[in-house]
């Protein structure tokens, strides 16, 4: 059974009309179902959804701006790299030398 038998025949002028009074005022009857739909979901969410008045600058806001800013961003990054790997270079030296001095 298709769509189209599904529908009484004397039905059918009564859904032309129908469709040509929706294009009339403006309205899409091939989307028309999908906006109510989504007009009935903002409705749902206007009066669920709690938004605070204002929004507050958190610590890590503040900290994303410094960090990815476009001079500052690189510039902590080489500084926080050079206090990560320099002491492990630094402290590794002499266990090298004293390796290198036991193979010989």
């Amino acid at each position: 059974m298709t769509a189209q038998a599904a529908v009484p025949q004397t039905s059918a002028p009564e859904v032309t009309e129908a469709r040509h009074a929706l294009q009339a005022a403006g309205l899409r009857p091939d989307s028309l179902k999908a906006e109510l739909r989504y007009g009935w979901i903002t409705g749902v969410v206007e009066r669920t959804v709690v938004r605070p008045a204002t929004q507050r600058r958190t610590t890590s806001d503040r900290l994303d701006d410094m960090l990815l800013h476009r001079i500052w961003g690189p510039l902590i990054l080489l500084v926080a790299m050079t206090f990560v790997f320099q002491p492990i270079f630094t402290w590794a030296a002499p266990l090298q030398d004293a390796m290198a001095a036991a193979v010989g």
